[in-house]
């Protein structure tokens, strides 16, 4: 098994190598580009991502999602996990990472997404049947791609993204989704120094 997944650690670095131009100096790798995928290779660690994507998780300068021949995956998506742990950091729901392949919080923290997500396998003797989650809209994106577990307020001054204007407060679900459905939302917190305690229709342009 160990020399297994050394050989998959050498075919994953391999690609890292070869796609981003790395050259071999006396103090260690480097990237001949300005910025780099991993510091060194004693420092990074590779995992495969456990929802059945066949990506895998790199931890280095920050997470980053592979391809299996090693490559940066340079199409957004979501992945799944289920209290991941790799390096000391735990991976616990739903995360995201940009066209970069990184997983980070966005900057406003809001981006749209459109994608399917394998949530479970089940796994018989003939064949592997997968459920999927579909997101499809406005989602908040907080740290390391985390979107967010918690339904909340959230307050926009005049965002722009995707075209589109968002001015005002809105509401997120637990799964960090924008909800832009007229509806009462039952809300215990404080947003951009307003407090909200109680029931609050949110009716207005895009759910605001």
């Amino acid at each position: 098994m160990r020399k297994k997944n050394s050989v998959l650690w050498m075919k994953l670095l391999a690609g890292i190598l070869t796609a981003a131009s790395f050259v071999v100096c006396p103090t260690g790798i480097s990237a001949s580009s300005v910025t780099s995928v991993f510091s060194s290779s004693e420092e990074s660690q590779i995992l495969p991502i456990p929802d059945g994507s066949g990506k895998y998780l790199l931890k280095s300068d920050g997470f980053f999602c592979l391809n299996e021949e090693g490559t940066l995956e340079t199409t957004p998506a979501v992945h799944y996990f289920d209290h991941f742990e790799i390096d000391g950091s735990v991976f616990d729901g739903y995360y995201y990472h940009d066209e970069s392949g990184k997983f980070r919080a966005e900057n406003p923290h809001m981006v749209y997404i459109k994608t399917e997500v394998p949530v479970a396998a089940e796994e018989t003797d003939q064949q592997v049947s997968q459920e999927l989650i579909v997101f499809d809209g406005y989602y908040m994106v907080n740290s390391l791609g985390k979107l967010s577990a918690a339904p909340q307020v959230r307050y926009m001054d005049h965002l722009e993204i995707n075209k589109e204007l968002f001015q005002g407060f809105y509401y997120f679900d637990e799964c960090g989704k924008m909800v832009t459905q007229p509806g009462i939302h039952t809300l215990h917190m404080t947003c951009n120094g307003r407090y909200f305690e109680g029931s609050y229709y949110f009716g207005g342009a895009k759910g605001e």
